[in-house]
């Protein structure tokens, strides 16, 4: 069982390193996590907006905090949008919770404005913000979107509701799915995997990635099958 996926009763109690081997929290089964606890004092002291940390290794382990935090008290799985980062050695997948990020009018999530906020962060760059063309190309990596539908598998089957992972058939792994579902906490048979032309990525924004990370991610072949 992943860590994104343990029970409350399972916190892990040793040390655990984070994606690029720099954000390293010490998680207690007790209540005195060190750094945990003065990054959600920090997270309070703001109002809650973590856009708002400076520090962009604090603000990823910020970020990390409040996933763990929703998925072991909530009983339920998540929805919300992804994007798949590159690190050193391959892949990530970045969430972000539609119950992590309120929006004011009750719409979803969209990928250009959390891209627009966060692309220098998820980029690990130094920069208090990305360059406006950067910030702009927010199709630039695959992406995608964790939903809920009232859905008919097969015709005369009654409806069901359930979680769908929406994606641009341009994902950088083979097992996808299964990766994104850990991170939202959906279960198996829980959810479908399915095509949705919205979240493919485009040939110009990649470029304009590409460029800015000064190296080739290999996705130019999976946006041009599309552009």
């Amino acid at each position: 069982m992943s860590f994104w996926t343990r029970s409350r009763n399972e916190r892990p109690n040793k040390l655990r390193t984070y994606d690029d081997g720099r954000i390293i929290m010490k998680l207690k089964a007790l209540n005195g996590w060190e750094l945990i606890e003065s990054l959600n004092n920090e997270v309070r002291k703001i109002g809650g907006d973590i856009c708002e940390i400076q520090d962009h290794n604090r603000r990823r382990a910020a970020m990390r905090f409040m996933q763990h935090k929703i998925l072991t008290e909530s009983t339920q799985p998540q929805t919300g949008i992804y994007f798949w980062i590159p690190v050193t050695r391959g892949w990530k997948i970045e969430p972000f919770f539609d119950s992590q990020f309120p929006t004011t009018d009750g719409e979803e999530l969209d990928h250009a404005t959390i891209w627009r906020k966060w692309s220098n962060t998820l980029l690990r760059k130094d920069e208090s913000r990305s360059p406006r063309e950067v910030a702009n190309a927010y199709s630039g990596l695959p992406r995608g979107r964790v939903t809920k539908a009232r859905i008919r598998q097969h015709p005369g089957a009654p409806m069901k509701r359930k979680h769908l992972i929406l994606h641009g058939d341009d994902s950088p792994v083979k097992d996808a799915a299964e990766l994104i579902a850990g991170r939202f906490g959906l279960l198996d048979g829980d959810y479908i995997f399915t095509f949705d032309d919205h979240e493919r990525m485009t040939a110009d924004d990649v470029k304009i990635i590409q460029r800015y990370l000064g190296r080739d991610l290999g996705l130019l072949k999976k946006a041009a099958k599309f552009n």
